[in-house]
């Protein structure tokens, strides 16, 4: 398996709120986007939700396994109306998409400039798991008046691969946490968010990330408060002491036999998504045993 191996840019921008036909349009600092308006499952209290937000550039191509990059500005309107893909998972089939980082919010208010705020890191083992609705209904706090915020990470080989060196130190599937705790920063009051007033909130690997996430500098300033549900730092499951002997034998299984960390990476910067997710999977699994 794949786990961990152990920076705040303030945008400043205006927030422009429209809601026509149950669509309400919220301008970021990096373009427009369109809301869905709901009410909550429980008590029928009236929300807004923006799901499929990117938060970084698509981590494909050259860009996998290099740190995330904060997304550029886009022209018109994003539909945030939809889920986005969960990152890549699973085999036998491999679900997801490599284009994953997306971060979902939902807001009880558009108005209000001062509502505390949630950030849910879901669990999964550092290898599944997504931010959807579905996995993790944000109804009971939107109920107390509160902005609840969820975002997807890179898994697996693609979010926890290392050489153990420069060339691929690893852990981006935290540093896009880090790069999505910073969107927030710089996004949050856009929907009634207070950006002083951010609780992380993680379960199970996402308690872990968590833990890491307090010890970490990268993550300094980026929220006031902590919950850790069901995991730590300290868990065995929490670290990857075997990451470059992983990294080596999924290359010689993929027929990959390079002498240098660079020609490694970039060989597997080449395999199709799915064979590598694939190889990777049953390769961690028995060089972790």
């Amino acid at each position: 398996m794949f786990f961990i191996h152990i920076p705040w840019v303030l945008l400043l921008g205006l927030s422009v709120v429209q809601c026509q036909n149950n669509n309400p349009t919220v301008t970021l600092s990096n373009g427009k986007i369109k809301g869905l308006s709901q009410k909550t499952a429980y008590k029928g209290n009236p929300y807004y939700s923006f799901r499929r937000i990117p938060y970084a550039e698509p981590p494909v191509g050259n860009r996998r396994f290099e740190p995330p990059t904060a997304k550029s500005k886009w022209n018109g309107t994003l539909d945030a109306t939809k889920e986005g893909s969960q990152c890549v998972q699973s085999i036998n089939p491999v679900l997801g998409s490599e284009d994953c980082l997306f971060i979902n919010v939902y807001t009880p208010s558009l108005k209000q400039d001062n509502i505390p705020v949630v950030v849910f890191i879901h669990g999964g083992g550092f290898s599944g798991g997504n931010s959807s609705y579905a996995a993790q209904p944000p109804d009971l706090f939107l109920d107390e008046n509160v902005v609840f915020v969820m975002f997807n990470y890179r898994l697996g080989i693609f979010g926890f691969l290392s050489t153990e060196d420069l060339v691929a130190p690893g852990n981006n599937g935290l540093k896009d946490q880090v790069l999505a705790l910073k969107w927030v920063q710089n996004n949050i009051h856009n929907f009634g968010g207070n950006p002083n007033a951010v609780t992380i909130f993680g379960q199970s690997a996402g308690a872990a990330s968590v833990s890491y996430l307090m010890q970490s500098p990268s993550a300094k300033g980026l929220f006031k408060a902590a919950i850790m549900d069901s995991g730590t730092s300290l868990c065995l499951w929490a670290l990857d002491r075997r990451a470059r002997r992983t990294a080596v034998t999924i290359g010689r299984n993929l027929f990959l036999n390079h002498s240098t960390s660079a020609s490694l990476v970039n060989a597997l910067k080449k395999v199709k998504y799915t064979k590598l997710q694939d190889i990777a999977t049953v390769t961690s699994n028995l060089v972790s045993r």
